[in-house]
């Protein structure tokens, strides 16, 4: 898991989950994964303001944190 951005909500589970989801991309790539299984080339298409190396980082980041698989 990453370093949290603001150590001071250690127990804070609102700062757990957007240290996990935060940024531009990670919660649209969540919902595009739960609404069937997709593969990347599917991702790429359904966001065409997304590079492949950006969503290339971004998944292997959800998987890091165990989000996806």
């Amino acid at each position: 898991m990453r370093k949290q951005r603001h150590p001071g909500y250690t127990n804070c589970p609102v700062e757990a989950a957007l240290d996990l989801i935060g940024g531009k991309w990670k919660a649209i790539i969540l919902f595009r994964i739960l609404e069937e299984t997709r593969r990347f080339n599917e991702l790429r298409r359904l966001m065409p303001g997304l590079t492949q190396r950006m969503l290339t980082n971004q998944l292997r980041e959800l998987e890091r944190d165990g989000l996806i698989d």
